[in-house]
């Protein structure tokens, strides 16, 4: 995967006493994009992309960002975070500043407030997988969307406790829980509501021997005990009554990377539902997610839903393939010149040899990972 650029680059000819740049100048696309950033959080620049510039070159909205980023004494409206995948690759996103609220009301209300705390970075990843759902329901053609959707209202983890009061058997005492879904999603003309679990396939179904609160059927455990069991504030309402008085229909839906999880997290929720109350808890894949909500909300269908990966962690290229390769170039024709000065001072009777450079083999390896072609 290439490596996402840094840094915009300068023009041949720039001068250091070149003017300073002004203040940005905000337009209707980005409030729209400023209250989708505070509603996701954080996006990449691919997903700002299909967001906001869809059907323009990707390096467009790449500009928009570094533009809105950029404080020089003004406001910056977005700022810059990094996270490698599982894979090892970098990866860089985008996230509102507290000035980027005032300026998306201006086109959007609600909106959320912005967390006191970033996430870890272990989480990015999972963020930015989720958020390919909200992509996926906001889209609107080449438009960019307003954060204020007629259709939908998505709350951030980070807004979203779901908390009840539970009697430990050992103690005696009444300990509270909660539970943050990774997010939620309001359909007010249905009257749903769906708590959202973004599986990554890295934590096991079922949870064996021990404690593994991280498996799904133990958080399957945690919201049929939030949605089924009676609250004790009156006696006749579950704990999820009790936090919303607006009668919506609640849904967990663990949304899957692929139809093979999926299936078997349904498999596993066929048997470990046999002995439970009846709740609505279900597994689907991002693509199917997709559909059926959009399908719910009365919303055209999107014909890339089905064909596009769940999520597309790609940035612009820091260099052309063509320009990697005259720099794989300029590397091999150094190291053998090295080579020849070294039989020289050879046959001189020199100890004194010209050295490799140590970091040869690690530049080498990250020019062919830059590169689709090879030297």
């Amino acid at each position: 995967m290439r490596q996402a650029a840094l840094v915009e680059p300068v023009p041949i000819g720039t001068k250091s006493s070149a003017r300073r740049p002004t203040s940005v100048k905000l337009t209707d696309r980005d409030r729209d994009l400023l209250g989708l950033l505070l509603l996701a959080r954080y996006l990449t620049a691919s997903q700002v992309h299909r967001l906001a510039f869809r059907g323009k070159n990707l390096s467009l909205a790449y500009r928009r960002l570094l533009k809105l980023s950029r404080a020089d004494g003004h406001p910056a409206f977005v700022g810059q975070r990094f996270f490698r995948t599982y894979d090892g690759n970098r990866i860089a996103v985008w996230a509102p500043t507290p000035y980027a609220i005032s300026a998306a009301l201006a086109r959007s209300t609600p909106l959320p407030e912005l967390p006191k705390h970033d996430v870890g970075s272990q989480f990015l990843e999972h963020l930015i997988q989720l958020n390919e759902l909200l992509i996926a329901l906001w889209s609107n053609g080449n438009r960019c969307p307003r954060a204020a959707h007629p259709c939908f209202r998505w709350i951030p983890s980070d807004r979203v406790r779901l908390v009840w009061g539970e009697w430990e058997m050992r103690n005696g005492r009444k300990q509270q829980r909660v539970i943050q879904p990774d997010a939620v999603l309001e359909l007010p003309p249905r009257r749903r509501r769906f708590l959202l679990e973004c599986e990554m396939g890295t934590q096991m179904i079922s949870p064996r021997n021990g404690n593994a609160p991280g498996a799904t059927l133990s958080k399957a455990d945690r919201y049929h005990t939030f949605l089924t069991e009676i609250s004790n504030l009156d006696g006749r309402k579950t704990h999820y009554q009790a936090q919303y008085a607006d009668a919506f229909a609640p849904e967990v839906l663990f949304l899957a990377q692929s139809e093979k999880r999926a299936s078997s997290i349904n498999a596993a929720l066929a048997t470990w539902r046999t002995q439970r109350r009846p709740c609505a808890i279900r597994a689907l894949t991002f693509d199917a997610a997709v559909i059926e909500l959009r399908s719910l909300a009365g919303l055209p269908s999107l014909a890339s839903a089905a064909s596009r990966p769940p999520a597309e962690l790609t940035e612009p290229p820091l260099m052309s393939d063509a320009e990697v390769r005259v720099v794989q170039r300029c590397i091999y024709d150094s190291m053998m010149a090295i080579k020849c000065a070294r039989a020289v001072f050879r046959e001189l009777g020199r100890n004194d040899l010209p050295q490799y450079p140590a970091t040869y083999e690690q530049a080498w390896a990250a020019l062919a990972r830059l590169s689709s072609g090879s030297p």
